[in-house]
């Protein structure tokens, strides 16, 4: 083999073209320099629909707010909009995901501050860790420049998409609050938000609760209202469920 043949045999083994070279070499470079970074974390990541754990490394970036996160996973890595990052002492949402993997994959992750438990279809009490902020104000949508300015009674729910929540109607109750409050407040879902934060068959769920009345089958004691009797709740005439 002539020289020129051995060095476009050693040159093609890192890629076919320069592209592929420089993308094999820069994966290669933060594939062994990013783990011994202060910024890569040890995470424990649970998809949606999954109680099994996998074990990554993320890059985690401070943002604005410090109950977010800015993600990078680890070459060839990756996870999915919805899914929970236990690290730190907390749970993580990971409320949005870039679609390009080809480096690295970014994205997104809110600090859960709520678990939110509720019956299944078949009775059980299921937990799942959530956000709850604040909703004094709430866009209509009916009117452009139509804005509602509601009062604490009302609050949203940012949840994951998985094979229980993807069941959550309007009306559903679920009892939202300190558990060392001396009362329990109960709440309703009063909007529904399915699709801006869904990509693809994953993603997170936004809901807008209000404040409701308690009755007495529910159980404070559990965080676990009772929807036995739920009925869903009607538009008014101007349409929304306000």
């Amino acid at each position: 083999m002539s020289n020129s043949n051995t060095y476009q045999s050693k040159l093609t083994a890192y890629g076919a073209t320069e592209r592929e070279r420089r993308k094999k070499l820069l994966l290669n470079t933060i594939s062994k320099s990013v783990p011994s970074l202060l910024s890569a974390k040890k995470v424990d990541i649970y998809a949606p629909n999954s109680a099994v754990p996998s074990a990554q490394v993320l890059s985690l970036f401070t943002t604005e707010s410090l109950n977010k996160r800015e993600l990078r996973t680890l070459p060839g890595e990756t996870i999915e909009a919805g899914s929970i990052v236990d690290w730190a002492g907390s749970k993580w949402l990971a409320t949005s995901v870039d679609a390009d993997e080809e480096l690295y994959q970014r994205g997104i992750l809110e600090r859960c501050n709520y678990v939110l438990k509720f019956r299944d279809n078949s009775g059980n009490v299921i937990s799942k860790n959530c956000v709850i902020e604040d909703a004094t104000k709430y866009t209509l949508g009916e009117r452009a420049k139509e804005t509602l300015v509601v009062g604490d009674s009302r609050i949203t729910l940012k949840i994951a998409k998985d094979s229980d929540t993807q069941h959550f109607k309007r009306g559903l109750r679920f009892i939202v609050d300190d558990p060392d409050s001396d009362e329990a407040l109960v709440y309703e879902i009063a909007n529904s938000d399915r699709i801006t934060g869904r990509y693809t068959k994953s993603g997170v769920y936004n809901f807008i609760i209000r404040e409701t009345n308690a009755i007495p089958s529910d159980s404070p004691n559990t965080s676990v209202s009772d929807n036995s009797e739920y009925v869903p709740g009607a538009p008014s005439e101007k349409g929304g469920w306000f």
